[in-house]
């Protein structure tokens, strides 16, 4: 493991690569060297804001812990009018969460009833319904686009690129009470920009008196342990946004590749006309 954990700053676009080349080649060389266990692809996720925590979509919506029974059955109230406006048929087996918590890996679930359940809040994450999935991505560069591309706040210092690598041995093991993270993708019938996007997801799942619930993805994160769950979080000045957005459109990472839409065409013209300084 010749990586850095934890935070770090970089100043440049050439540093930027050449961090996410070294996770690569890190991967690359576990992968070959243990052939026989699986080793997930790093995942990347962009934060325009490098105050802002890992939160999922459910956090930032209910910041009380939330029960998995409680958001199934908000689910299963939404499926039918779901299923009456969009041309979608979504068909769950819901027996599936009597036994999906018994794995301690999505990759041991028989995969039938497991990924069409997270086909389906996949779908419900992309359309804007609060949810217990963190998106990634696989591409480290559709990251940087989200992080430099949302700025919100003429606050706002940093952005930062988190990494994140599910195992460095080959194996994985949790505590229930302090929470798993599973990942999810990419093989999934859903909503388009999940390609678009290169997209992956976790989510992490809590035990605690007797209740299943959906907890923080940092909070479960043991920073003593360095075989699992190992996250990188990269600082860049906002100073760069104009170098990485002219950069990326050159490589057809705009918010119009990764969303289609008027709307995005035209924020994609506007960053043209506006931001890459030309």
């Amino acid at each position: 493991m010749d990586i850095a954990i934890g935070e770090i700053d970089l100043n440049s676009l050439q540093e930027f690569e050449h961090w996410f080349s070294e996770i690569f080649n890190c991967h690359k060389g576990l992968a070959l060297k243990n052939k026989n266990l699986k080793y997930h692809q790093p995942l990347f996720r962009g934060h325009a804001n490098s105050d802002w925590q890992l939160l999922t979509t459910l956090e930032r919506s209910v910041p009380a812990q939330f029960g998995i029974e409680d958001y199934y059955k908000k689910v299963r109230n939404i499926l039918s009018k779901l299923n009456a406006y969009t041309e979608k048929e979504w068909d769950i087996d819901w027996s599936i969460l009597d036994e999906f918590h018994r794995y301690t890996t999505l990759d041991l679930m028989p995969t039938g009833k497991s990924y069409k359940l997270y086909e389906l809040l996949v779908y419900l994450r992309h359309n804007g319904f609060p949810s217990p999935l963190l998106d990634w991505t696989v591409s480290p560069y559709i990251a940087a686009f989200f992080a430099f591309d949302n700025i919100q706040s003429s606050e706002t210092k940093k952005v930062s690129i988190y990494a994140y690598l599910e195992t460095l041995d080959g194996t994985k093991f949790g505590e229930l009470d302090r929470g798993n993270i599973w990942s999810i993708g990419p093989n999934l019938n859903t909503h388009r920009r999940h390609f678009l996007q290169q997209c992956r997801y976790t989510v992490c799942i809590s035990y605690r008196e007797r209740k299943y619930l959906y907890v923080n993805h940092e909070a479960a994160i043991d920073p003593e342990n360095k075989t699992q769950d190992v996250l990188i979080k990269a600082n860049l000045p906002l100073s760069l946004k104009a170098v990485f957005l002219k950069r990326l459109a050159m490589m057809n990472i705009s918010a119009y590749a990764l969303f289609g839409g008027d709307d995005n065409l035209i924020k994609s013209l506007a960053n043209e006309s506006f931001v890459f300084g030309d």
